[in-house]
């Protein structure tokens, strides 16, 4: 009880850490729609958090879910994605819970979450990268081609251009 007394309302737009050497706490309050069949996902859009820690609130106990972060290693995660994600619990409709979300960082960081079900975070990931793909193909392509010109014209701005890109 006099934990969750410990928590205000936000009134900024978006929190963020402003102090490095204190462990942040956010509560998530959840509430599944009378019919769910879907899971879902609690994705940190913010890759520099150098420690997160998941934890779900029962009736008197805190019960850690999961814990990654920038400090940790790349193949801990439980999905290997660029940013934190982390498997909500199938909890019963209608029924309130929390989530809380313990945040550590030696940088600035904002509070920037997503709630997603599973398959739009596949979808949504999945598109992410295609277009990422689709963008380092073009720098590729124009780094070859300017590469082709400095050796055909032999003016140093193609040079320039291929190390810039």
């Amino acid at each position: 009880p006099a934990f969750n007394n410990r928590f205000y309302v936000n009134k900024n737009r978006i929190a963020n850490i402003k102090n490095s050497r204190v462990w942040y706490w956010i509560r998530i309050r959840l509430k599944y729609p009378k019919t769910n069949d879907k899971r879902w996902l609690l994705e940190v859009l913010d890759l520099h958090v150098d420690r997160v820690q998941v934890y779900l609130k029962t009736d008197n106990d805190l019960i850690a879910l999961s814990k990654t972060g920038y400090k940790l290693p790349f193949r801990q995660r439980d999905y290997l994605h660029k940013n934190f994600v982390f498997d909500i619990p199938q909890m019963p409709p209608n029924e309130e819970f929390s989530i809380y979300i313990r945040m550590q960082s030696e940088t600035y960081n904002p509070f920037l979450f997503k709630l997603r079900t599973q398959n739009y975070f596949m979808y949504y990931a999945l598109n992410e990268y295609y277009i990422l793909g689709l963008y380092y193909g073009v720098l590729l392509i124009m780094a070859i081609y300017n590469m082709m010109l400095y050796f055909y014209v032999k003016e140093r701005f193609y040079l320039y251009y291929v190390i810039y890109v």
